[in-house]
């Protein structure tokens, strides 16, 4: 996986404000792979600068003020009566590690 070629300190760098606002790793690999409105990205393969790629895909999924947007997860749940809960929230998995993220170093 492309995050996995991101040095431990960069992709720590890159994930810990979408940990912050409760995303987890399902989310960020959607956000990966998607655009915020749900079409799937073109040319997901063959990544020559894995930090710029996903720093660049990441930042689709930001709002304006530079904030991480809600996950596709939050946006499926806005729209339920009775959301269900989550998996472990990225922010969980920096804690574990104390912020290393080697625990995201598999997606």
């Amino acid at each position: 996986m492309v995050l996995s070629r991101i040095p431990t300190r960069a992709r720590t760098r890159l994930l810990t404000d979408f940990a912050a606002v409760g995303w987890s790793g399902s989310d960020v690999l959607y956000a990966l792979e998607h655009h915020p409105d749900g079409t799937p990205h073109r040319h997901t393969h063959r990544v020559r600068r894995p930090y710029a790629w996903a720093r660049h895909r990441l930042t689709l999924w930001r709002r304006p003020d530079g904030a991480p947007a809600a996950s596709h997860w939050d946006q499926l749940c806005a729209e339920l009566p009775s959301p269900p809960t989550r998996s472990t929230p990225l922010s969980r998995a920096l804690a574990i590690t104390g912020g290393t993220g080697e625990e995201v170093s598999a997606i």
